[in-house]
């Protein structure tokens, strides 16, 4: 007697569990098409992702906090969707800043040129690239063992310029035939960053809501994310800046070298701790000491690490917690650049510090307890 019901209720359990199970299984299978369809797209969505992961507490944020205080009145998503255009505008334009004092080095009018280049001028097109070439051929007489190669640039630039000039038949030719177009996938990618920064921390919370997590643990992860890209921001790659600009300034100052291409390398090798600096004026004062100005080779040398001290102690002022842990973000920051750069190509400058942001906020939201947080000597 006792059997029958065992039978009946695991017969009507197989019966329950059947419907679910063949729609698992028709979920597996409509998967494989849809990773076929996506598969073509996942570079720019990962480069859009990367730039909303780094910009988003620093851009979107702000900007949305500022209208909604003073239109209070404008509707929410309306008001969402122009701060996300607003803030992918506003990362265009700062991306694009630190080309014109290169370009303006070579002397000339540089709206001219721009505006010449924009409208398919083959003169200004030649003098653009010129200067191009230029700036790169005094960056490789500065720095000779640098990996950089005049032709690939200048051939990548001007393929960068045919697609910007015919760029409706470039951009169809991508979406259509695949065909490959760094401007394609790049303007792929700032559509997709202006959706992410409207509905992205929307989407992320649902997500994670829905895997169990409580609404403070998933506000919790949110202010993690904020803290860490603020102080990759503010504390490793405004130092870097600064430490760029100081040593730009004593090159230029004591031994003539360019301002602009030395604070260049002088801002990326800044992430390197302790020896980044080095890795700058080091060359600058074996050319000034190779052409006979010996007291220049010194004072140049004597200033930049004079300079490179006062920054490292400015940056260990701006507060216990960043400066802790400032020395491993930077390495780790550098190393990232490098290694996104090698694995994504140009797409790895922003991929590659996405990928330390991620993997700090995430690391720090399940390995650390809450109560620590507030404490600084123990983050």
């Amino acid at each position: 007697m006792s059997e029958k019901p065992d039978k009946a209720t695991e017969a009507s359990g197989l019966r329950s569990w059947a419907p679910r199970l063949l729609a698992f299984g028709l979920l597996f299978l409509a998967l494989v098409p849809l990773f076929g369809v996506f598969r073509p797209l996942f570079g720019f969505l990962l480069l859009a992702i990367s730039l909303a992961i780094l910009t988003s507490p620093i851009l979107f944020s702000p900007l949305n906090a500022l209208t909604s205080r003073k239109f209070p009145k404008w509707d929410t998503s309306a008001r969402r969707a122009c701060c996300g255009i607003g803030a992918t505008c506003l990362l265009v334009v700062l991306a694009v800043t630190p080309i014109f004092p290169l370009l303006y080095a070579s002397s000339g009018s540089v709206s001219e040129m721009l505006v010449g280049v924009a409208l398919g001028d083959e003169a200004w097109r030649k003098i653009f690239l010129d200067r191009i070439s230029v700036q790169i051929a005094e960056l490789k007489e500065l720095y000779p063992r640098l990996p950089i190669e005049e032709d690939r640039v200048r051939a990548f630039v001007n393929e960068l310029l045919g697609d910007a000039r015919e760029f409706s038949g470039s951009f169809l030719g991508y979406l259509f035939r695949g065909a490959s177009g760094f401007l394609a996938e790049l303007v792929l990618s700032l559509m997709a960053l202006s959706f992410l920064y409207v509905h992205g921390t929307e989407l992320t919370r649902t997500l994670l809501e829905r895997a169990g997590f409580a609404k403070r643990e998933v506000s919790r992860l949110a202010r993690l994310h904020r803290r860490t890209v603020l102080r990759l921001w503010w504390d490793t790659v405004m130092t870097a800046v600064v430490r760029g600009l100081c040593l730009g300034g004593a090159a230029w100052i004591f031994g003539g070298f360019p301002f602009f291409l030395v604070v260049l390398a002088g801002a990326f090798a800044g992430l390197v701790p302790v020896v980044g600096a080095a890795m700058v004026w080091f060359p600058l004062a074996s050319i000034a000491w190779s052409r006979g100005d010996i007291y220049q080779a010194v004072i140049l040398a004597v200033v930049c690490i004079v300079l490179n001290s006062l920054v490292s102690i400015g940056k260990s002022r701006l507060g216990a917690k960043l400066h802790e842990q400032g020395a491993w973000t930077s390495f780790l920051l550098f190393l990232s650049i490098i290694g996104g750069v090698l694995a994504h190509g140009a797409a790895g400058f922003v991929i590659g510090p996405a990928a330390i942001i991620a993997v700090s906020a995430i690391g720090r939201f399940l390995l650390v307890p809450v109560d620590d947080e507030s404490h600084p000597g123990k983050s």
